[in-house]
C-alpha cells in the first residue's frame, strides 16, 4: 500500500540523513541508497532527499543548502533533516576556521548556506569581526588565523544542549528504522 512505502521511505530518509549527520559516514549513506528498495527511491520524498544528498557528498554546499530548503519532508523526516542542516553547517564553521585567514561574504554565504542579510549577526555569534575597510571575515578563534583546531560553535548552531538533545532524536530514530528496515516488506 502507499501508506505502508511512504512509511518506509521515510524510515528510510531519517536513516539516511543520521549517516550524513556523521560525515565520515557517507561511504555508509552511498551504501544505503544502494540498498533501498527501486520502488522506495521513486517516493518523491525519498528521491528529493537523495538529491539534496548528492550535493553534499559532491561538496557542493551552495547547492546542498538550496535542495535542503525546498525538501517538503513529513515532520519526523523534518527533524532529521533539521539536524543535517545543523550538522553541515558547524562543519562548514569548522571548515572555513581552519582554511581561511580572511573570507569574503559570498563564500561565507554559500558555505554556510545562509543569505547575507544574516552574515554580521552570525559572525558576532561566533566571535569572528568582519574588517570594515576591505569588506573580508575574519575567523578567529580557531583554525588557520590562530593555529587553533576548530571554531568555537555558538548556540544557534546548536552546540549547546539542544545539539545532544537533536543527536540523542537521531540515535534513537536510527534504532527505530533499523528495526523497520528488519520487519517492513514491500509488495509490488
Amino acid at each position: 500500500s502507499s501508506s505502508a512505502a511512504a512509511a518506509a521511505a521515510d524510515a528510510y530518509a531519517v536513516h539516511l540523513c543520521a549517516l550524513l549527520c556523521q560525515g565520515a559516514a557517507l561511504p555508509e549513506a552511498k551504501a544505503l541508497w544502494r540498498r533501498t528498495p527501486a520502488a522506495l527511491k521513486t517516493v518523491s520524498s525519498l528521491s528529493a532527499l537523495w538529491a539534496c544528498a548528492k550535493r553534499l557528498l559532491a561538496r557542493e554546499w551552495g547547492a546542498f543548502f538550496a535542495a535542503a530548503r525546498a525538501l517538503r519532508p513529513a515532520p519526523l523526516v523534518g527533524v532529521a533533516v533539521e539536524a543535517l542542516v545543523r550538522a553541515v553547517r558547524a562543519s562548514g564553521v569548522q571548515r572555513i576556521a581552519r582554511c581561511y585567514t580572511t573570507v569574503d561574504r559570498a563564500t561565507l554565504c554559500a558555505n554556510l548556506g545562509m543569505p547575507d542579510s544574516e552574515v554580521t549577526q552570525f559572525c558576532a555569534s561566533v566571535g569572528w569581526r568582519e574588517d570594515a575597510a576591505t569588506g573580508l571575515i575574519v575567523p578567529v578563534g580557531g583554525g588557520a588565523a590562530s593555529g587553533g583546531s576548530s571554531a568555537q560553535l555558538p548556540a544557534a548552531l546548536g552546540a549547546s544542549a539542544s545539539l545532544a538533545h537533536a543527536n540523542a532524536q537521531l540515535e534513537q530514530l536510527s534504532m527505530h528504522v533499523a528495526h523497520l528496515e528488519e520487519s517492513i516488506v514491500l509488495k509490488p
